[in-house]
């Protein structure tokens, strides 16, 4: 006898809440619209450029899918806390919680079909993005992989930010401190990173190591757990960039490479992903420690 899987109830409750939810059709309208205004503005200038020229420029082109994959980044990074981040809250403070532990729905269950319902979310606004970056894909200079790999990455991204949202959630009693504690966290993991990072350029301007070839400061690896910072260098090297990532450390310094900075792509997705289980799993604790 073949035993189907069992269907997760909180998967299946929250798909049908996000389908009749308004504030879900806002955040697809608002993404797309703000998508189509930056994409025709940055492809009109781009060809008034090519017609001054006389010729195609493939710089402009990658600058153009730079720009637009950029946006639809901070677009994801914005909407995915104020979806994410009431999820638990919201059940705990209408007693849906309790209901569901009592019924048998394991705190694992509960966690996990609330984080599947985001990332469904999420993954729609990835792809409801592909037509604006597909003006890019017609002229050339871009591949269908580089599609694929950058829609893979900011899933990766979204599914890092869903689990520090669902964090925050499950520490909150109400639904507006989550939302706020979750924009809160996402500032700081993506503007506060940034700011240690050129704290002492801001203070004291441009400074260099002890000597040539110094070692890496600590604070400049703070941004390893920025996904903004991963997804640009992600992009540049998609662009023909490949040493961004150090350029941007060695403006504040003098010093020398080393793997860290070789390797940033695959161990700052491997670090969040390790955040990001870690998050979970506390999470799921939690729930279960305010049954």
């Amino acid at each position: 006898m073949i035993h189907l899987p069992k269907k997760n109830p909180v998967y299946e409750k929250e798909l049908w809440s996000a389908n009749r939810s308004a504030f879900f059709a806002l955040a697809i309208m608002a993404y797309h619209a703000i998508m189509a205004v930056i994409a025709l503005a940055v492809f009109s200038n781009m060809l008034s450029v090519i017609r001054e020229q006389g010729q195609g420029n493939y710089s402009l082109m990658l600058q153009m899918y730079l720009i637009l994959a950029m946006v639809e980044c901070m677009l994801v990074i914005c909407i995915i806390p104020g979806i994410a981040g009431s999820g638990i809250a919201k059940e705990r403070e209408r007693h849906a919680l309790e209901l569901m532990q009592i019924s048998g729905i394991s705190a694992w269950k509960i966690v996990l079909g609330k984080l599947k319902s985001y990332m469904n979310t999420a993954i729609v606004l990835i792809l409801s993005g592909s037509p604006a970056l597909a003006l890019v894909y017609v002229y050339g200079g871009i591949q269908i992989s580089d599609f694929i790999a950058g829609a893979t990455i900011l899933a990766l991204i979204a599914g890092y930010l869903c689990n520090i949202c669902l964090f925050c959630s499950a520490i909150s009693r109400k639904p507006g401190h989550a939302i706020v504690i979750s924009y809160g966290a996402v500032l700081f993991l993506i503007g506060g990173t940034l700011l240690i990072h050129y704290a002492q350029f801001l203070l004291v301007g441009q400074t260099y190591g002890e000597s040539i070839g110094s070692p890496i400061a600590w604070y400049h690896y703070l941004l390893l757990l920025n996904p903004l910072v991963t997804f640009f260098e992600v992009m540049n090297q998609q662009a023909g960039s490949k040493a961004f990532i150090f350029d941007m450390i060695n403006y504040q310094g003098n010093y020398r490479p080393n793997w860290v900075t070789e390797n940033w792509i695959t161990i700052s997705l491997m670090l969040q992903l390790a955040v990001g289980a870690l998050l979970l799993i506390a999470t799921v604790y939690e729930v279960k420690r305010k049954r």
